[in-house]
């Protein structure tokens, strides 16, 4: 295996593999190749921004869904900052290479969006300013998903197929097409007149397989690759990666956790508080949910949210949130919200430490033995990571608890001990089964390889429910061991992520199959169920479609390949050589 030297932008500073700190601006990167976070894109930071004034041989960006365009009630609305940023990145970059798990969250023009970054700067992608690939995005769609059948006449044909024209190779008519108009691979398109010059063999052939060209060689087949891992088989047609099977549990509508009397009865007053302050501040953004979400993730989470709104504390919140800084105007503070907030606290406070998703936590933990199997725990908040992490320490005094919370809040608990770990540690204990309890963030549900741990439980249901599958590929990876692996889903019963589920469970699994998972921008519905609007819930979910809207006819095979021949070409030392120098 090749090993590439690399950069990672941490902190505001390059860090090489060798542990060598470089303070340098974010262009000027002390290796070939830099790995930067697009969590500092998302955030409109400065820093990101600085990217855009060199040149690049090659970007790549993972998770590359992200890059889309905001949506309203299915209007299309202005380019995320990732989008944009991406378009205006592309532009300056020789090649792109864009990964992705879910290329279409819900509808089909998220993946023309990735088309567009793959088309800046390079008419070969998409053509040129008159290529009706670029100006008929819609009928583009239309063509590639089947939801249009070709045109029949010539001319209609030849304005689909002109530009970008079919490199040679790629089909015999299409070859045939550039020998005759004489067009060399290096011209991206013909002209429209260029029809009349062709001879009528060539157009009763363009008449008779014109369709197929449409369909089988248009931009789209020939710029995305789509692969599964039952996909993937050797040259002797086994597959190359064993299929783990997974079982998951709490998905039953009895499932759900009872919460007592007072900690349901402030949940009421938490979603009452959280309404108010939607009606008074219709630009609150995500602070009209927040106080539901934390709650939704554990008793402790929401206690501690509920103290810091009540003391004026939402900036902290909103940072927290990986909202930035607030941008929200503040507003003179609400009475009636105000009273329902302080009661919330009050009820949450007697309550106690009695939380339900510890209890059935740990019974999975000890009785189906999950904490031998190796488990990680998820959470969206730091808050609840800590709680949990504190009270599995107790029950659990023989074993390691790990805490991966992101830069400055990972650590390990031996017994009564706390030391700080960096996350190459924690993988590696995971790895060699010294750590077998793992409490995390999202912030682990990127980038990290899990797979020695055989079980997951989401102590909450995150309300952009992509984070679901990200927290699952921790453990769902090439090199997984066990024979299935288990996965365990808390809620509260009552709370926006139950009632969010009863209305989805007639179309979850439907869902799961054509997505491979639940699209993140239904995140709409948790906030409509939130604020008592059922029916809009209903109405967006009701807006997926039945079938993917998106389906390119692949080969299921992988063709052989001679990678014995790669040291022909790489050779890992001059590579290595190479890539050390810096960028400038």
């Amino acid at each position: 295996m090749l090993a590439i030297p690399s950069s990672r932008w941490v902190d505001g500073r390059w860090l090489t593999e060798d542990g060598a700190v470089w303070p340098l601006p974010p262009n000027a990167c002390p290796r070939r190749i830099g790995l930067f976070p697009t969590s500092l894109v998302t955030a409109g930071s400065e820093t990101a921004q600085a990217l855009l004034n060199r040149r690049y041989a090659c970007v790549v960006l993972d998770e590359a869904h992200r890059a889309r365009r905001h949506r309203a009630r299915g209007q299309e609305g202005e380019p995320t900052k990732l989008l944009q940023f991406m378009l205006d990145l592309a532009a300056r970059a020789d090649t792109v290479l864009m990964a992705t798990a879910t290329p279409v969250q819900v509808d089909r023009m998220e993946l023309y969006d990735l088309m567009r970054i793959l088309h800046r700067g390079c008419e070969r992608v998409l053509g040129g300013i008159g290529s009706n690939w670029v100006h008929d995005p819609a009928g583009a769609m239309d063509l590639v998903g089947g939801q249009a059948e070709p045109p029949s006449s010539v001319a209609s044909l030849w304005a689909w197929l002109r530009d970008p024209l079919i490199p040679t190779g790629e089909h015999p008519l299409a070859t045939q097409l550039r020998t005759q108009l004489e067009v060399p691979d290096s011209r991206t398109s013909a002209s429209v007149d260029e029809l009349d010059r062709l001879g009528q063999p060539v157009r009763r052939r363009l008449e008779a397989l014109g369709g197929d060209l449409v369909r089988y060689h248009n931009p789209f087949v020939r710029h995305v690759i789509k692969r599964r891992r039952r996909d993937l088989r050797a040259a002797d047609g086994t597959p190359v990666f064993r299929e783990v099977p997974i079982n998951l549990h709490g998905e039953g509508d009895d499932d759900a956790l009872v919460m007592s009397d007072t900690m349901a009865s402030a949940y009421e007053d938490a979603r009452a508080y959280c309404q108010r302050i939607a009606k008074v501040r219709p630009g609150a953004g995500i602070l009209k949910t927040l106080l539901l979400r934390r709650i939704g993730s554990s008793l402790r989470a929401g206690l501690l949210t509920a103290r810091k709104l009540r003391d004026g504390e939402e900036r902290t919140l909103l940072a927290e949130e990986d909202e930035g800084a607030a941008r929200e105007n503040e507003t003179d503070r609400d009475g009636e919200a105000l009273q329902k907030l302080k009661s919330a606290i009050e009820k949450m406070e007697s309550a106690g430490d009695a939380d339900p998703k510890l209890e059935i936590a740990l019974r999975y933990l000890r009785r189906e033995g999950w904490a031998e199997r190796g488990c990680i725990l998820f959470s969206q908040y730091l808050d609840t990571v800590l709680w949990l992490a504190e009270r599995l320490a107790q029950a659990f005094p023989s074993h390691s608890v790990g805490v991966y919370g992101g830069q400055g809040n990972s650590f390990l608990i031996d017994g009564d001990r706390r030391r700080g770990a960096a996350r190459e540690e924690i993988q590696k204990r995971v790895r060699d089964r010294s750590l077998r309890l793992l409490v995390a963030t999202d912030a682990a549900s990127e980038g990290l390889n899990l797979q020695r741990l055989e079980t997951l439980i989401n102590v909450d249901l995150p309300w952009n429910p992509a984070r679901l599958e990200q927290r699952k590929g921790r453990i769902d990876r090439i090199g997984q061991l066990a024979a299935s692996i288990d996965i365990l889903n808390l809620r509260y019963r009552g709370s926006v992520e139950d009632q969010v589920h009863h209305v989805l469970s007639g179309r979850l699994e439907q869902i799961r199959e054509i997505f491979g998972t639940i699209p993140d921008t239904l995140e709409d519905v948790w906030v409509e169920m939130a604020m008592g609007e059922v029916e809009e819930a209903r109405c967006r979910i009701d807006e997926v479609p039945s079938r993917h809207p998106f389906d390119i006819r692949y080969a299921p095979d992988v063709p052989e390949t001679a990678w014995e021949r790669c040291a022909e070409v790489l050779d890992q030392y001059d590579v290595q050589r190479l890539l050390r120098k810096a960028w400038s």
